[in-house]
């Protein structure tokens, strides 16, 4: 049997692909994908082999690279790193180079040429202006394009490489700024601020730090540590510069407030506050700063400050100590004067010449007993000494005290006093006399500097939540310009200093700061020379919660009768006990005279008197002492203790309150208030 075979039949070979950027990437399948036929290059298939291994030289570097190609430089190829270049210019591939960069062509077109006729350029940090999707946007490159030659040596193309540098060029301009702003801050610091760097180098010093290290040269660039020796004594300087690296080392800030030391240099103590912190310089590395402030100039100063305050409560002392006893040795004859003309008026007939002639002069000693207690409380209130003893009082008894202290002034000078009160009662919380007297100064002022026969309103109202109370005259007005002014202490108007009544100028100044201290306010108008004046005042309306558990003050009134009382008095200025004493008579007391404290306790034995009036500074034993012997006694317990003085400040009160004093009046006495305690005690 014949076995027959047949030969296997050889299959055909697959076609082998072209590996020509085969695995390249995007790029390269772009490449191989795009229409070069439509393009002098034709089909990639046949390139020259020089051309096709440039261009994949190119899709592989690291770098952003592109080749162009002939003498039109058409693109051919360029990798990924290029891609970033090219943002809002589309697909380049197969366009003249030139028309892909055409806002450089002016720039780059000379470039190309140069490179096609075969040399090689390179360009650092040009700088270009190109489009980034359209907006114009200043770059910088650097940039290099290469001849691209074949097989024989001729130049077939342009290799361009291109690497943007516009963030580092940006960056070390910010260095730059950033340095020269460092140094400028540190170097121009009017305060003490110095830098050491990294080394432990004296770097930078301030204009206001110099003068520290005036002696040292050189000064910048030497080491830290070897100045500090140089500046300061040990064992400062070693502790300094334990301190400095510490905080260089570590990040640690140090701070040393009135820091004193001896200067090795000057041989001197010297004062700082100090402190040092760790910093990032402008070249990246780490340094200190220290910033200082020189005490010792301050600590001249803070004992001078302190030496001159010292010497103004002093002298703000004297003058509370001249004041006090101004108005004391004021007030002893003053008080004579009071009681002896109190007497006249009731010994004369009122239209008599002599009846005419008291008058006159009890006007004139109101007047100037008034300008001793002005003086005396603008005194205590510029020193904060007043206090206002609140309660809740009504304006209508407010006013009505305040016409009956300025009644007299106003009568003599032919005025006309409208006084305008609603039926409404107008409550505020305030002190009944500090108030009584804002609106009789206002009173006396208006009467003051309004021409005989004039006219006077005193119109009083409720707006809003608060109580106004305005005084209103028809008298020789006030400049606009001096409107401003008219409260300030001693401020004198210039057109009315030629004003036959005159004044201290303290009047007004007192009502504002009684106002104020009520949580009020006053203001002036005027319409100018001869067109008068309104004085108005604002002070908060009391309410019923507010004022809860307070009662009004009573207005002041007159003793309806007189209950005959045995009165010793003690003083030693024989005129003013023997002048009140005669007063005292004519109202049906019986009255007996001490010239000194002991006199006063051997007689108060005695005559057994119900009210004792004691002056405070007589010889022997003075009135507190008395005081206090008098309420000892077993008879003393009850008899009503009067304080009559020329000391009237709140520490003259506090002590005769201390001592049992009931009352503390000031000479000269008002004799309606004074009744008034007299008829208020019982009889013994």
């Amino acid at each position: 049997m014949t076995i027959v075979t047949e030969a296997p039949v050889a299959k055909a070979a697959a076609p082998v692909a072209d590996p020509f950027l085969l695995n390249a990437g995007p790029v390269g399948s772009e490449i191989r994908s795009f229409r070069w036929d439509s393009t002098p290059l034709g089909p990639w298939a046949g390139w020259p082999v020089s051309l096709r291994t440039a261009i994949e030289i190119v899709v592989a570097g690291g770098f952003p690279m592109i080749l162009l190609w002939g003498r039109e430089l058409i693109v051919c190829a360029y990798n990924s790193a290029y891609e970033s270049l090219l943002a809002g210019r589309g697909r380049p591939l197969g366009q003249p180079f030139l028309e892909v960069w055409s806002e450089a062509r002016d720039i780059i077109a000379p470039q190309l040429e140069a490179s096609l006729a075969g040399e090689t350029l390179r360009y650092h940090d040009a700088e270009f202006t190109l489009l980034n999707h359209g907006q114009p946007e200043r770059v910088s490159f650097d940039y290099c394009f290469c001849p691209l030659r074949d097989e024989s040596g001729a130049v077939i193309g342009v290799l361009n490489t291109a690497v943007p540098t516009t963030e580092r060029i940006r960056a070390q301009q910010q260095l730059r700024r950033n340095h020269d702003t460092f140094y400028n801050l540190i170097q121009n610091n009017p305060f003490g601020v110095y830098v050491v760097d990294s080394d432990f180098l004296l770097r930078q010093v301030s204009v206001g730090a110099q003068k520290v290290f005036s002696g040292i040269r050189p000064l910048l660039g030497r080491d830290f540590a070897e100045v500090l020796r140089l500046v300061w004594s040990e064992p400062f300087a070693t502790e300094a510069i334990d301190r400095f690296r510490h905080t260089l080392a570590t990040g640690e800030p140090y701070i040393s407030p009135s820091t004193v030391a001896e200067r090795f240099d000057l041989q001197r103590s010297e004062a700082y506050d100090w402190r040092i912190e760790r910093i990032v310089l402008p070249d990246g590395h780490y340094g200190v700063v220290c910033n200082f402030y020189d005490l010792s100039e301050r600590k001249q100063w803070e004992a001078a400050l302190n030496e001159s305050e010292q010497r103004l409560r002093d002298a703000n002392r004297r003058k509370d100590e001249f004041l006090a006893t101004l108005a004391h040795e004021l007030r002893n004859p003053l008080a004579p004067l009071k009681n002896g003309l109190h007497i006249a008026r009731l010994s004369s007939k009122p239209d008599s010449t002599l009846g005419r002639t008291v008058e006159m002069m009890n006007r004139q000693l109101n007047h100037l007993v008034r300008l001793v207690d002005d003086l005396l409380d603008i005194g205590r209130i510029s020193a904060g000494k007043v206090e206002i003893d609140s309660k809740l009082v009504s304006i209508r008894d407010v006013l009505a005290r305040s016409i009956e202290a300025s009644q007299t002034t106003i009568d003599s000078h032919g005025h006309r006093l409208a006084v305008e009160i609603g039926s409404e009662d107008l409550l505020v919380d305030g002190d009944m006399d500090r108030l009584a007297q804002v609106f009789s100064n206002l009173l006396l002022n208006a009467a003051k500097y309004t021409e005989p026969g004039g006219q006077i309103r005193l119109v009083a109202s409720h707006e809003g939540d608060e109580i106004v109370v305005s005084v209103i005259d028809t008298g020789i007005g006030i400049p606009r310009e001096e409107l401003p002014n008219v409260f300030a202490l001693f401020s004198q108007v210039r057109s009315h200093q030629g004003h036959w009544e005159g004044g201290l100028g303290i009047g007004l100044a007192l009502v504002r700061s009684l106002t104020t201290l009520h949580g009020g306010s006053v203001t002036a108008e005027s319409e100018g020379p001869g067109k008068g004046s309104t004085f108005t005042v604002r002070l908060p309306s009391a309410t019923t919660s507010s004022s809860a558990g307070r009662g009004p003050h009573d207005a002041v009134t007159h003793a309806v009768g007189v209950t005959q009382r045995r009165i010793l008095i003690a003083d030693d200025a024989l005129d003013s006990a023997e002048s009140l004493a005669a007063l005292l008579s004519l109202d049906g007391h019986e009255v007996m005279i001490a010239n000194d404290g002991i006199e006063a306790v051997q007689r108060f034995g005695t005559f057994r008197p119900h009210v004792v009036i004691l002056d405070l500074g007589m010889p022997r034993m003075d009135g507190l002492e008395a005081a206090r012997r008098t309420r000892a006694s077993p008879s003393g317990r009850r008899v009503t203790l009067l304080a009559l003085t020329g000391w009237g400040q709140a520490a003259d009160r506090e002590r005769t309150r201390e001592a049992g004093f009931d009352a503390h009046f000031v000479k000269p006495v008002n004799l309606a208030v004074l009744e008034q305690v007299l008829a208020a005690k019982p009889s013994l």
